[in-house]
């Protein structure tokens, strides 16, 4: 078993369509956890071999479309400002569109189970002749990569936002823990409760008078060693991760159990990567949800990672 510390990472789409379906593999592998398996060529395949084929369209949402499109193409135009997950912004002669490849993909349908079983024949694709790269003038999507525990992602997936909010989660369902890949062993996110241990015993003194000032600044990894050694709580808490492990790994190569089925018995700290795509107007709904004091401290924290990042981007919320 091992800890994981939380993270949040900025994922910026490469120029042009080819860098729009990188995006889109990136969301596809991070289910599966397979973005070892990126290579030259490898996107289309996924993509248009195997995500499109079998209607998994929510990946497909990650490619973020630009476009430029003068006003004497109305019709075209119209076609976006109805869509609830599309942009449109008219300044001077043209429209500048932004929306989702799902958008184009599902084209005149309206409803999506209609465009699948129909293999999408509906499409907008020469939409594309219209391809910009983002200027001043296009809403702008953002996307960033959460490493977190499972239990905490559920408070941050539940957010739809007004024009949608994309996310494309690591699936314990598909994802088989244990494998080489993996050393056989789970991964765990470090829990807020990590945190706070650490907090009341860098304030202790013992009978002997010595502090355990030094513990508030201690690497990660020695904290860690500290509250194995010293705290009873975290001695029960981590028993019954390794409780869990064990018993998933049983399950899996001594049962034959399904990794769906085996899945049961994981803790809710285990560790989860996900990817969440919105507009920035989505984004500031979510992190005034999410940075409010009422809201979990995990979470909180989570939040203001993500307006660190903003505030690197040169983007204040």
């Amino acid at each position: 078993m091992k800890f994981v510390e939380d993270n949040v990472e900025y994922l910026s789409q490469e120029p042009g369509v080819e860098g729009m379906y990188k995006m889109m593999e990136l969301a596809a592998r991070q289910c599966y956890l397979t973005t070892d398996l990126i290579k030259d060529g490898s996107a289309h395949k996924i993509i248009d071999e195997v995500c499109i084929p079998h209607g998994h369209t929510s990946v497909i949402e990650f490619g973020t479309v630009y476009l430029i499109i003068p006003l004497y193409y109305k019709f075209v135009i119209e076609s976006y400002q109805e869509d609830r997950y599309s942009r449109v912004n008219i300044v001077g002669d043209n429209a500048y569109v932004t929306t989702t490849f799902r958008t184009i993909l599902q084209g005149d349908y309206k409803d999506p189970i209609e465009a699948i079983k129909n293999n999408f024949d509906k499409h907008w694709k020469d939409d594309l002749k219209f391809w910009s790269e983002p200027t001043e003038h296009h809403h702008k999507r953002y996307c960033f990569r959460f490493t977190m525990d499972r239990v905490g992602s559920q408070s941050v997936v539940r957010h739809r936002g007004t024009w949608g909010i994309s996310y494309a989660q690591e699936s314990t369902r598909y994802v088989n823990y244990n494998r080489d890949k993996f050393d056989h062993e789970i991964m765990v996110s470090v829990p807020s409760k990590f945190y706070s241990l650490i907090d009341e015993w860098s304030l202790r003194i013992d009978e002997n008078g010595f502090d355990y000032k030094w513990l508030k600044d201690a690497p990660f990894e020695k904290q860690l060693v500290f509250l194995r050694e010293h705290d009873k709580g975290w001695q029960v808490y981590e028993h019954s991760l390794l409780t869990a492990e064990r018993d998933y790994m049983t399950l899996i190569s001594d049962y034959c159990w399904n990794t769906e089925d085996a899945r049961g018995v994981l803790n809710l700290d285990i560790k989860t990567q996900f990817m969440m795509c919105a507009y920035i107007e989505d984004w500031k709904m979510w992190l005034f949800r999410r940075c409010d004091k009422h809201a979990h401290p995990h979470i909180q924290m989570f939040a203001n990672m993500v307006k660190e990042n903003f505030e690197k981007l040169g983007i204040n919320i």
